[in-house]
């Protein structure tokens, strides 16, 4: 058998070896710090690179917090679900599924005046969200250990005025919060001129009965793709009285607020209006 000669180069190349004991040592950067298990699976909450991480039976991560600075939001999509506040100051939230709680976080912090209803079905995440990323608790905030479907369907009617939707399980979002069984009931929960938030991993098709119904109950519905893809869908109960392009001053407040940048969002957004029997896209920032 010829012998075998290595070009100059892979010589240079590491040794296996070298190659695993770089990846252990970058493994060894991310800390587990927390595991438990309840009858939906597993919680787990690790730190990597100055970040708090909240992921349930999967790799996708549930929620993300800064040791540094827990009022930066980490994730796009819940830097996006702000820009409903450019339509509707809120004096009443409510937040349908809680994870590591980083959207009560800042909504509690910059909405002094603010109450929160706030819906978590496992009971072990609220207790996670309390002990390990910063979520306050106090006579502002009333947390709900319940299942978003049924309580929805069990408060009054006309009692929130923006609904932030965000139920997911390890790897799909919850079934019922695309239905339009969810948006009737939701319509029924919100103040007058109230608003429906919600996040979308994949935003369901314009021609679909879903979003038909969407457009049939709310008098104005908005659409913004974040830099990961998601979309956040925001439904307002009235029409908005000027065009989107009206509200930049509202989006220069809002950032600077909260310490976010939002224009790069703000330029993606879009409307959706019922023409007939079919959901359209109109256009961006009409």
């Amino acid at each position: 058998m010829p012998e075998l000669r290595l070009d100059p180069s892979l010589q240079r190349m590491p040794l296996l070896k070298d190659l695993i004991a770089q990846l252990t040592l970058a493994g060894h950067r991310e800390k587990e710090i927390y595991r438990t298990k309840d009858a939906f699976g597993t919680v787990v909450v690790r730190e990597y690179d100055g970040l708090r991480i909240l992921s349930f039976d999967s790799l996708f991560e549930q929620s993300a917090m800064r040791v540094d600075n827990p009022f930066a939001l980490v994730h796009d999509y819940t830097q996006v679900m702000l820009l409903a506040l450019m339509f509707k100051e809120p004096e009443h939230v409510t937040l349908l599924g809680l994870g590591g709680g980083s959207l009560l976080r800042v909504l509690h912090k910059h909405c002094s005046q603010c109450r929160f209803q706030v819906v978590e079905l496992r009971a072990s995440v609220i207790r996670i969200a309390l002990g390990h990323f910063a979520v306050p608790n106090d006579e502002r905030i009333t947390m709900h250990n319940r299942n978003g479907i049924d309580y929805i369907k069990d408060v009054p009617a006309n009692s929130t005025d923006i609904l932030f939707a965000d139920m997911y399980q390890a790897y799909s979002m919850e079934e019922f919060q695309s239905t339009t069984e969810f948006l009737e009931q939701s319509w029924q929960l919100l103040t007058a001129d109230g608003w429906l938030v919600i996040n979308f991993h994949q935003l369901p098709e314009f021609d679909q009965p879903y979003m038909q119904q969407m457009c049939a109950l709310f008098a104005e519905v908005v659409c913004c793709r974040t830099s990961s893809e998601n979309y956040v869908v925001m439904c307002g109960k009235q029409a908005l009285a000027q065009p989107l392009t009206a509200y930049r001053d509202s989006l220069a407040q809002l950032e600077q607020r909260f310490d976010v940048c939002l224009a790069q969002s703000f330029a993606r957004m879009f409307k959706l209006r019922s023409a007939g029997s079919n959901a359209v896209r109109a256009n961006s920032n009409g």
